[in-house]
């Protein structure tokens, strides 16, 4: 019996955790079902008592056999800290009088304090550096304000936000992660594993999610498979082994993940702001739509909702009618979005009762993940210590970004994929004929093409650029672009298979944004045959007719981008006006996207930098990487230019996709922290200046309490993700950089 424990010591701990993890998610999914709001709590709190004890005896028995394995040790160690933080929380929620609550945390304390102290010195720097104290501190006091809050506090919520957001990031990383590292370790390095790891997942998933879908499983059946696939990663292929290694990923990364999971906590309090009670009552796509205290915003959020609902219960594709200016089908919006909702569905057996709150969460979590590779891009872009830390805090608080996260369309999940090919393609393209990453790249972009259409449009001038930098080191090669395209459209096929079957929805109104129509943005349902239109457009319009109409668009996007009266406003002193001004114009202009004022400070930065070379005549030994940044604004100009005069008609969408818009935003971001103090404190007092005006003047704009518990919940986290970010070790050399 020993020997059996011994030689499947890991495979009994992770099943008898994941057990009792189960045994949490059933009793919570039961009580909401039932609308027993307290029996939720009450449950869980006595499912965690219980589960203490238990992990508590089996952590010991385990630590007592493996005393002389400090790998070993050390990955248990690990596991047993997270669960006993899960226990111990829901073990505050039991009722009972505070001395009682106090003994017991005192014992919680111990043990975990035992677990992570015991042979410390086997633990590796990853392990015990100050960012990971800091975050466990800060985790700690958490859990014990929750239990002194009582059973109807709203720190209830926040927990079951935290506690969903790191569900279902461990399901979309763990899988992908494990499958990279027993085949292709050595391709792909660690970090590089990790990064890739929710794309796998995703594709994986996808190959038992889409034959299911064909023979309308019943749920159970999806379930089932999803477990097995899992299952099979773990313990047949060895995966087992390899999970402890997701501890050892690089500084950088940890605060990437910490960076998604708050960022996501913040979105969730703001959508939160004036309910009593976000678990019951945020039920529809139209309280986030209305959630902009300045303009409120069209209700494209929930169509991916309405897709998901589709794949959940086999129901054909919708379509909304009749024929307004809403006139959307399911076919104008790749799936991805609603895919990864449904699996996530199908996989925890809520398909039958998948609730909104569900679908927020989720679609909130998947707009962060583009941080993870954003991460990596600014270290190629960047020479300063700690930067990349500051930019993504600053990008999160710029309105527009933070309003396309928790606003769930998936158009920040699409440059997720693209960054992270970009991210891939940098770090091996030295590599004469790597033709498994130019599939990889392809599979990434076909996917951010399956979250939105408009990822397409970032590609044509970045393929352009690749092809003439490899012409130029000779480094050529057709293969990689054949498998490049091939991986694509193999990624798109089950989309466009769908739409064939389903010709109601085989639409496609991106198009007539070329072509004349009266109002290309609200066209409605358009014909099937998009190439026999385009083909009478091009007969029946000559060319000249063609570049005039163009060149006056290119004249219009400029005019009507709102850059001179926002400046006007700033500079003459109405800064209620600016600032009011911005919030409208910003989800549809791009220089108020970008921030008019940090444009201006960083073009102030580039003529300092000149300045210092001409000075000096040489290039100082700067903090930037000259020759990347300029690769990148000629990209951005060149695919502005080639969006704006390729539409037909003058419209406010798709000036430049976000793709673009997040690099512009970047560079201009990083271009001001790099260069002089003044420049570097004005862009960052703006920053929280701005966004703390939306917020505030925004809730007032919608009549909710200044003091909110969500709202003054939105600016502690912000003061937490600053808190941790000053422990950060950026001394990890283990990243990838462009070679």
């Amino acid at each position: 019996m020993i020997k059996i424990i011994m030689k499947y010591k890991t495979v009994l701990l992770l099943s008898t955790f994941a057990f009792f993890n189960i045994l949490f998610s059933t009793q919570v999914r039961w009580a909401m079902r039932m609308h027993f709001y307290n029996d939720i709590l009450l449950r869980c709190a006595i499912s965690g008592f219980i589960a203490m004890i238990l992990s508590v005896v089996i952590i010991s028995i385990s630590t007592y056999f493996l005393r002389n394995d400090p790998k070993q040790m050390q990955t248990i160690r690990r596991l047993a800290l997270v669960q006993l933080l899960g226990c111990g929380t829901w073990l505050a929620l039991l009722p009972l009088s505070f001395p009682i609550k106090i003994a017991f945390f005192i014992i919680f304390c111990t043990v975990a304090y035992i677990i992570i102290t015991y042979r410390m010195e086997d633990l590796s720097s990853h392990y015990t550096s100050p960012f990971l104290q800091s975050v466990f501190f800060l985790f700690v006091l958490f859990i014990i304000i929750i239990a002194f809050s009582g059973w109807e506090s709203k720190y209830i919520a926040l927990y079951i936000f935290l506690a969903y957001l790191l569900f279902l990031f461990s399901v979309l990383t763990i899988p992908g992660f494990l499958l990279l590292r027993i085949y292709a370790e050595k391709i792909f390095d660690l970090n590089q594993a990790f990064l890739l790891s929710i794309p796998v997942t995703i594709i994986l998933f996808s190959l038992v999610f889409i034959p299911l879908q064909a023979l309308k499983a019943p749920m159970g059946v999806y379930c089932a498979f999803f477990l097995l696939l899992i299952l099979v990663l773990l313990f047949p292929l060895g995966g087992h082994k390899l999970i402890g290694e997701i501890f050892t990923i690089n500084a950088q990364m940890k605060y990437g993940v910490f960076f998604v999971i708050i960022g996501s906590m913040i979105c969730m309090c703001f959508v939160s702001v004036g309910l009593k009670n976000p678990i019951t009552d945020l039920k529809s796509q139209w309280q986030i739509a209305y959630r902009n205290g300045f303009v409120d915003l069209p209700c494209d959020n929930g169509l991916q909702w309405d897709t998901t609902d589709v794949f959940n219960h086999h129901r054909p594709p919708w379509r909304w009618e009749p024929r307004t200016m809403h006139s959307w089908t399911m076919g104008d919006r790749p799936p991805l979005m609603a895919v990864v909702n449904s699996i996530i569905a199908f996989l925890t057996l809520t398909a039958g009762k998948y609730v909104f709150l569900q679908y927020q969460i989720l679609g909130t979590l998947l707009n962060m993940l583009f941080f993870l590779p954003l991460l990596y891009f600014i270290r190629n872009l960047f020479k300063k210590r700690n930067i990349d830390y500051i930019i993504v805090a600053c990008l999160f608080l710029n309105i527009f970004v933070f309003l396309n996260i928790y606003y769930t369309w998936p158009k920040l999940f699409g440059v997720y994929f693209l960054l992270l090919a970009v991210v891939i393609v940098m770090a091996h393209i030295k590599e004469k004929t790597n033709l498994i990453i130019a599939g990889a790249s392809g599979a990434l972009w076909g996917l951010g093409c399956l979250s939105h259409g408009g990822s397409l449009l970032s590609l044509p001038i970045l393929l352009i650029i690749y092809i003439v930098y490899t012409l130029i080191k000779k480094r050529f090669r057709f293969a990689p672009l054949i498998i490049f395209v091939a991986s694509f459209f193999i990624i798109q096929m089950p989309w466009n298979l769908y739409k064939i079957i389903n010709p109601s929805i085989d639409s496609n109104n991106l198009i007539y944004q070329y072509i004349p129509v009266e109002d290309p943005d609200h066209v409605g349902h358009t014909k099937q045959n998009h190439i026999k239109e385009l083909r009478m457009f091009l007969q029946t319009t000559p060319f000249s007719q063609q570049v005039e109409q163009r060149m006056k668009n290119f004249i219009e996007f400029y005019k009507g981008s709102q850059f001179s009266e926002s400046f006007n406003a700033l500079t003459s002193g109405d800064w209620e006006n600016y600032l009011s001004g911005r919030y409208a114009y910003k989800f549809y202009f791009y220089f108020s996207a970008i921030g008019e004022i940090l444009i201006v400070l960083a073009l102030i930065a580039i003529l300092i930098f000149t300045a210092n070379i001409i000075i000096k005549k040489r290039i100082p030994n700067a903090e930037i990487n000259p020759v990347v940044i300029v690769v990148f604004i000629v990209y951005i100009i060149m695919s502005y230019c080639m969006n704006v005069l390729g539409k037909w008609t003058y419209t406010i969408n798709h000036a430049l996709p976000y793709f673009e818009l997040i690099i512009s935003m970047t560079i201009f971001y990083g271009l001001c922290l790099s260069s002089i103090r003044a420049i570097k404190l004005l862009s960052v007092f703006l920053c929280f200046l701005e966004f703390g005006y939306f917020v505030i003047v925004g809730a007032m704009y919608k009549k909710y309490f200044v003091l909110d518990f969500y709202l003054v919940m939105v600016f502690v986290l912000i003061g937490v993700v600053f808190f941790v970010t000053s422990f950060i070790d950026a001394k990890d050399k283990d990243m990838i950089e462009c070679k």
